[in-house]
Order: structure tokens, then C-alpha cells, then sequence
């Protein structure tokens, strides 16, 4: 399990860019000298059994500092559907 998450993570490297050095001059376009464009940063938590209030950014009584910061800077979904 532990393998697996660490091969993940540095799968996951935004340093890691694919080989083009076997590509032709003659196959370079327009698009390939077009900026870079960023991707946005997804951030997915899955935490078991926590509720709507139990963050401090929500009102909760536990101090959660670092999800309190993640929450400024980030989208508040009001609106979801948990199923059993």
C-alpha cells in the first residue's frame, strides 16, 4: 500500500514532461511553440464520517487551521448528494 501511494506521488511530479527530443522538425506546429497553458490544482479530501460543521471555517468547534486556509483560498460546494 505504501509502494503504491509513493509511486503516485512522484507520478504526480508537475516537473515530469514528456520526451519530444525523437520528434522531426517537420512535425513541429503552431500549437507547439503556443505558451504552456497551467492546469488547475485539484485538491480531492476524503475524510469518513465528518460533517458539515465540524471544520472551524464552517462554524465547528475543533480548530482546523489548515483547512480553514485551504478554504479561503478555495471553492465552498454547498449543494452535493452523499449516498449510502
Amino acid at each position: 500500500m505504501l509502494l503504491a501511494l509513493l509511486s503516485l506521488l512522484f507520478s504526480c511530479n508537475p516537473n515530469n514532461k514528456p520526451d519530444n527530443s525523437s520528434k522531426d522538425q517537420s512535425e513541429t506546429t503552431a500549437t507547439d511553440s503556443a505558451p504552456e497553458k497551467s492546469q488547475p490544482n485539484i485538491l480531492f479530501i476524503l475524510a469518513d464520517d465528518l460533517g458539515f460543521s465540524d471544520l472551524s471555517a464552517l462554524g465547528g468547534e475543533i480548530p482546523t487551521p489548515n483547512l480553514d486556509t485551504l478554504a479561503k483560498g478555495g471553492m465552498l460546494l454547498t449543494n452535493f448528494y452523499s449516498g449510502q
